[in-house]
C-alpha cells in the first residue's frame, strides 16, 4: 500500500520571507553606501587636500551616516532582544538556547570592549596631563 505523498511546506510564511528579503536588501544597500563613502573619502583625502570645503562637507556626511547606522544597529539589537523575550515567555522551541547564546555573545563582546575603554581612558588622561605639564607651558 502506498503512502500518500505530502508536499513539504516551507517553515517560513510568505510574509516572513518578504520581511527577510527586505532586511537583506537593506543590509546590502547600507554596505554599498558605506563602501562608496569610504572610496569617496579616500579619493578626497588623496587628491583634494587643498580644497577646504570638501573635507568639512565630507566629515559632516560621514558623521551623520555613522550616526544613522548606529541608530539602525541599536534598533535592530533591541528589536531582536524584545523578540527573544517574547519567544521565551511563549515557550517557543529553542528560545532558551538562543537566550544562552545571546548572553554568551554579549559577555564575550563586552569584556574586551570594557578593557579597551579603560586603556583608552588612561591613554587620553596621560596625554592631556602631558600637554598641560609645566615644561610644555613654558615652551609656549
Amino acid at each position: 500500500m502506498k503512502r500518500p505523498r505530502f508536499k513539504r511546506k516551507s517553515s517560513l510564511s510568505e510574509k516572513e520571507r518578504k520581511r527577510r528579503k527586505r532586511e537583506l536588501i537593506l543590509i546590502l544597500v547600507i554596505l554599498f553606501v558605506v563602501a562608496l563613502l569610504t572610496l569617496v573619502e579616500s579619493r578626497i583625502i588623496k587628491f583634494g587636500a587643498d580644497i577646504a570645503i570638501s573635507n568639512t562637507v565630507l566629515m559632516f556626511i560621514l558623521i551623520n551616516i555613522n550616526l544613522l547606522l548606529l541608530i539602525l544597529m541599536i534598533y535592530l539589537v533591541f528589536r531582536n532582544l524584545v523578540k527573544l523575550i517574547y519567544d521565551r515567555r511563549r515557550n517557543v522551541l529553542g528560545a532558551r538556547i538562543r537566550t544562552k547564546l545571546v548572553i554568551a555573545f554579549v559577555s564575550l563582546t563586552l569584556l574586551p570592549t570594557i578593557v579597551l575603554f579603560f586603556f583608552a581612558l588612561n591613554f587620553i588622561t596621560t596625554s592631556i596631563e602631558f600637554w598641560f605639564n609645566v615644561p610644555v607651558e613654558q615652551a609656549l
